[in-house]
């Protein structure tokens, strides 16, 4: 009896995450995903009550850690304003509960393919609704791209809605990366049309992040699906990064949209004064934020403070956390990133192909935060918690085959 319940849950649960990722997608602050939050984190607790077991990783104890860290701040008066880093720890309270809900429900289920093909084919709908929604304006400006307070992407179900082109990119990004996994393993054409589909919706973002992430989970395919051809791999390679080129430099609409920005990154890169917006302003951030950092270097200001001060985040998660929680902020909150590749360079010899490929998700991440702030970007993180998942499943499999090999012998 307790086997069908779980079962029925099982399947609840499927639903409601794939509307909570459709939601999370479309914006975080909604009531919609509001709302699936509470479901999937209603059914999630039922489940863990009949599985009687709940499972914690490191990275939850030093993402809890930081949150406490703030919480120390604010007692010890050392949070310069008070109500702001209240305000964020309100958003890290909810991440880390329904980061860790989703964590128990990836091991528990047991079956890592099917949560990921939750989160490809919600993407794949999350991005279809905003194209839809903003048909008249595609191919003119960058998908969806909302810029300063009180800017609004666009509205759904009667709600103002804001979203990050940069979110999209990023979702989308890991996602075609995860169909031509699929692609590789089940030969279906359908994963080949949707890791298409994705990229191309990355592209309209117009988001630099989104194409670098493209490109280097492109050539992780290219070398995870042609092993030991170096020829025909450097070929692909060369190829790919010309079709690339071609595409947002020759062709108008996607030059408009991204090649541009690509080139005036690349003009900064070299040495050269850059005009773009995007750049002006990062750039102000970025001095703004290293002259602020000195003056409180090893405690910070609280979380959410640089924003209060001057009305942005510094686009830079390293030294957002800097601002926020100085030199221990920036410690407790990646040296679990550091303990994460440690385990996982100890096991990598029986994980599995999947967790091999969310394990380049896991790196990419390092790069993401050079240009976004994400330690509050939820579905950001959940990224990370599927690799997470998938690395806690293998390690069960692997101690189960181990104790049958005890028992055996």
């Amino acid at each position: 009896m307790i086997g069908k319940k779980v079962n029925l849950l099982n399947y609840i649960l499927i639903i409601v995450l794939f509307l909570y990722f459709f939601m999370s997608n479309l914006s975080n602050h909604n009531i919609y995903c509001d709302i699936m939050i509470i479901a999937f984190s209603f059914f999630s607790i039922i489940l863990m009550l009949f599985k009687k077991k709940v499972y914690i990783n490191k990275y939850f104890i030093f993402y809890l850690l930081f949150v406490l860290y703030q919480v120390l701040l604010i007692v010890l008066g050392r949070a310069y304003n008070t109500s702001i880093t209240i305000k964020v720890l309100t958003t890290l309270i909810i991440n880390f509960s329904i980061l860790i809900m989703i964590y128990n429900f990836i091991i528990n289920n047991n079956n890592i393919e099917r949560i990921l093909k939750v989160y490809i084919y919600s993407s794949s709908l999350s991005l279809l609704t905003i194209m839809f929604i903003l048909r008249n304006t595609l191919f003119t400006s960058r998908l969806a791209h909302a810029y300063g307070e009180g800017s609004i992407s666009f509205y759904f179900l009667g709600k103002a809605t804001v979203l990050s082109s940069n979110s999209i990119a990023f979702y989308c990004a890991v996602s075609a990366l995860i169909c031509l996994y699929f692609l590789t393993k089940y030969k279906q054409k359908k994963y080949l049309f949707l890791a298409l589909f994705l990229m191309f919706g990355s592209i309209l973002t117009g988001s630099r992040k989104g194409i670098l992430l493209l490109i280097i989970y492109l050539l992780y395919f290219v070398h995870y699906h042609f092993k030991g051809n170096y020829l025909k791999r450097i070929l692909i390679v060369m190829g790919v990064c010309l079709t690339i080129y071609l595409v947002l430099t020759k062709v108008p609409a996607f030059y408009n949209i991204l090649g541009y920005r690509l080139m005036e990154l690349v003009n900064k890169i070299l040495g050269n004064t850059s005009h773009e917006g995007s750049i002006v302003a990062r750039e102000a951030y970025k001095r703004f934020a290293l002259e602020m950092i000195p003056r409180n270097l090893f405690l910070g200001y609280g979380a959410g403070y640089f924003s209060y001060v001057y009305g942005n985040v510094t686009e830079i998660n390293y030294l957002e956390i800097l601002v926020a929680g100085g030199i221990v902020g920036l410690f407790i909150y990646y040296f679990n990133y550091i303990l994460i590749l440690k385990n996982y360079l100890l096991s990598r010899k029986h994980v599995s192909n999947i967790t091999k490929v969310l394990f380049v998700v896991f790196i990419s991440l390092f790069i993401n935060d050079i240009g976004a702030v994400t330690y509050t970007a939820r579905n950001i993180l959940t990224a990370l918690v599927l690799f997470l998942g998938s690395m806690k499943i293998d390690d069960e499999r692997y101690k189960n085959e181990i104790k049958k090999k005890q028992k055996n012998n």
